[in-house]
């Protein structure tokens, strides 16, 4: 257990947190959250020692840890800051052995056990085969992930982590918080982490400590406190919002008068949120996203997509020769080569008959075989009009698992079965983002 008693923090005397109390389990992690300049980043370099508190304790199991000296210190806790400081070539197990210095004498060098156990951090964040490469030839996803080895190999009781994510893609993001959550896990560690995206602490945090005004606005076990509390709560940090809880997904957003979010274009994050969060208030089970040509059905689905493990996914796409012209029509999963269904006549696409009749469903029943938790058509249009095997498939898929179709709005007359089923919730992607 990780106490934080009656700690004043700041500089020059200066008090940026007052009276700031709080208790940290181990085996949960932790959310730091509050506003730019409101002490989160202070707070954790008060609690592993970089900063001297103007008064009160930092306590781990009953020790105070503002006693010990820094070598003792840092085998108890480690911290992980918002910018490395490593600017020279390094390969990547040289930098993960730096954890294991607290561990060494003035004069030590890591030896064979050190190098063993560093080499298995590498593998338990999923490096193991860039082991051997320049730390600054990788990505910066990949550089979060070697320092968390580091910290691993520190073998420190607290691990903290300031917005290790922030400079990070979609993608990167959710494997490295998914990563840090699990170490967290099974290793029984007390993980502290500053974030902002709200979504991104519901999703991935056990707890969240709210900083406002120098001290604690509230401490919230997420999961024992019902919705509508935690909107007041962020609410009264970040302006009024909403929060939704799909399939154990939550979904924060912005509240906004209806007749303000027409007629904007959104970045997929924020179209992402609302989308989402008029999904949920539906209380349908599947999700139709439609809309023109190029506005960005796909790329929705992609960042919906994060959300799932499991995903049982065909796609349709395009064939076309050495200009650019389209020739044909395919069909796709992640199994199998492509199937081509449709070639073009003239001006038109025409479809193969039978393929999907045939083809379209071997394809979903493999897909379902994996039992998975979404099941996503990617798109659905009008060379599926006819193939009535193919299309009683898809009406039993989407009858009985969680959908997400995507289908071009001039393809909804063709596919009326879908489109006017009652337990689907169209998304016409049109209202949310005209330019």
């Amino acid at each position: 257990m990780l106490k934080l008693i009656g700690l004043n923090c700041g500089y020059n005397k200066k008090k940026l947190l007052e009276d700031f109390n709080a208790q940290i389990s181990e085996g949960n992690l932790t959310a730091l959250m509050g506003l730019n300049a409101s002490g989160k980043t202070t707070l954790l370099k008060t609690i592993c020692g970089i900063l001297k508190p103007i008064s009160g304790r930092v306590e781990l199991d009953g020790e105070d840890l503002l006693a010990l000296s820094y070598r003792e210190r840092a085998r108890k806790i480690s911290y992980m800051p918002q910018m490395h400081s490593i600017v020279y070539g390094t390969a990547v197990i040289d930098i993960v052995l730096m954890g294991a210095t607290p561990h060494l004498g003035l004069f030590d060098s890591p030896g064979a056990p050190e190098r063993k156990r560093a080499m298995e951090m590498v593998s338990l964040v999923g490096m193991g085969e860039k082991a051997s490469e320049n730390f600054l030839s990788l990505s910066g996803g990949e550089q979060q992930l070697v320092l968390i080895a580091r910290s691993l190999m520190q073998n420190s009781k607290v691990m903290l982590f300031d917005e290790p994510e922030s400079s990070l893609d979609y993608k990167n993001k959710h494997e490295l918080l998914s990563t840090i959550r699990e170490m967290v896990k099974t290793q029984r560690k007390v993980g502290v982490i500053t974030l902002h995206d709200p979504n991104l602490v519901l999703n991935f945090c056990d707890d969240i400590l709210l900083v406002k005004d120098r001290r604690i606005l509230q401490e919230t076990r997420i999961d024992d406190t019902p919705l509508n509390e935690l909107e007041a709560l962020f609410s009264g940090v970040y302006g009024e919002v909403e929060i939704s809880r799909l399939n154990g997904v939550y979904v924060v957003s912005k509240r906004m008068d209806p007749l303000m979010t027409k007629k904007r274009v959104y970045d997929v994050e924020s179209l992402y949120l609302m989308v989402m969060a008029d999904f949920r208030r539906s209380g349908k089970r599947n999700l139709l996203i439609t809309g023109s040509k190029r506005v960005g059905k796909t790329t929705l689905l992609e960042r919906i997509l994060l959300d799932y493990r499991h995903v049982g996914k065909l796609t349709s796409g395009l064939l076309q020769d050495s200009k650019d012209r389209m020739r044909a029509v395919i069909l796709f999963n992640s199994h199998e080569a492509p199937v081509v269904v449709g070639r073009k006549e003239g001006s038109k696409m025409v479809p193969i008959e039978g393929v999907f009749d045939r083809e379209g469903v071997r394809l979903i029943e493999e897909e379902l075989l994996g039992h998975p938790e979404v099941f996503v058509f990617d798109e659905i249009g009008y060379l599926e009009k006819d193939s009535s095997v193919y299309l009683t498939k898809v009406m039993d898929v989407l009858n009985n698992n969680e959908c997400i179709v995507v289908l071009r709005k001039d393809n909804l007359a063709h596919i009326r079965e879908i489109s006017e089923m009652e337990d689907g919730f169209i998304a016409d992607l049109d209202d949310y983002q005209q330019i």
